[in-house]
């Protein structure tokens, strides 16, 4: 926590759409200087955490330009604040304002008017510039290597489906002591029956807390994978990245939009009782709302998912005659 960060590649007009962010880092080579600038509002970095107030540095995704030739988006770490918490010349911040929920997290934007840092500022694992300005890649496919950079999202990723998971446990373990001491409804003269005695209430709270289950197993089993790749000794293939990828994309789409269903059913459950701010459905639905939408909105994520299917089906498919097929199909 000695030095405060942010992570700046979502911009007003392009979330999703990573290729097509506006900001633009151009190469300097007299000076071996990237020129960071922001052209137009629609590229200003948007929804940036920790940018209004706190960081020193960001982490800015830009389309990287050398001699006039584009080479896609690449990032580059840019001081915006000196030690004393002002902002550097050139650099231009402004608060997001209030949101849903989540009011203790800093969310700002960015604007750069022509700010330099130097040549080594650019995170080169992937590609480089020389100093005479010739760049250099190890991955040749422009795509490839784009979305191979773009792999370091799996850990935000996981992280966010782990925590709308996670918010549904403490939603549901709300609802159900709660169903297990209100009491309405009985035989005439006889006692109340408790709320979990009742088929439909069961229905309502068992049904997501069963999902809730295989969840949290789908999550700890992605997590033991995701630790695997980023503890290799050795380069991970291809094919197990991508896998982790997809997986990591499915189990947070999943997560996500189960947590906003359960802690509405929840609260529902709950009655009038679910509406009072001391029973905590109020910040639990606030804060985790917006998961479905940051580190990759889910419906996106589940066509990221479905194109790696639809690969591996193209790959196993391709050499095989018509008998292999059947097996292929049959197994």
């Amino acid at each position: 926590g000695r030095t405060m960060g942010c992570f700046a590649m979502t911009e007003s007009g392009h979330g999703s759409n990573v290729q097509a962010l506006g900001t633009v880092a151009t190469y300097d080579v007299e000076a071996q200087e990237f020129v960071i600038t922001t052209p137009d509002d629609a590229s200003r970095k948007d929804y940036i955490g920790n940018a209004a107030a706190h960081a020193e540095l960001a982490v800015v995704f830009a389309q990287l330009e050398v001699a006039g030739e584009r080479h896609g988006v690449h990032a580059f770490v840019v001081p915006i604040r000196d030690d004393e918490g002002r902002l550097l010349p050139g650099v231009r911040v402004e608060d997001d304002g209030r949101k849903i929920g989540l009011n203790g997290v800093d969310n700002g934007r960015i604007w750069f008017d022509e700010v330099r840092v130097p040549r080594d500022n650019l995170l080169n694992r992937y590609a480089d510039v020389t100093e005479d300005g010739a760049y250099e890649s190890t991955i040749d496919n422009p795509d490839r290597r784009f979305f191979t950079m773009l792999g370091t999202l799996v850990q935000g990723r996981v992280c966010v489906g782990g925590a709308g998971i996670y918010a549904s446990k403490v939603a549901l373990a709300i609802a159900v002591r709660y169903a297990l001491q209100r009491r309405q409804f009985g035989s005439p003269g006889g006692p109340e029956e408790l709320l979990l005695d009742y088929g439909l209430h069961q229905r309502r709270l068992f049904v997501p807390l069963a999902r809730t289950y295989a969840l949290h197993f789908a999550q700890e089993v992605l997590a033991g994978q995701l630790h695997a790749v980023f503890s290799a000794t050795q380069e991970v293939d291809e094919h197990t990245r991508r896998a982790l990828e997809s997986r990591a994309a499915g189990t947070k789409a999943l997560g996500t939009w189960h947590a906003s269903t359960t802690i509405q059913e929840c609260r529902e459950a709950c009655g009038g009782a679910g509406y009072l701010s001391a029973n905590r459905f109020d910040a639990l639905r606030a804060d985790t709302d917006v998961f479905t939408t940051f580190e990759g909105d889910n419906h996106i994520l589940l066509q990221l998912v479905a194109k790696g299917l639809l690969t591996d089906y193209s790959s196993s498919f391709g050499e095989l005659d018509q008998l292999g097929m059947v097996r292929f199909v049959a197994g």
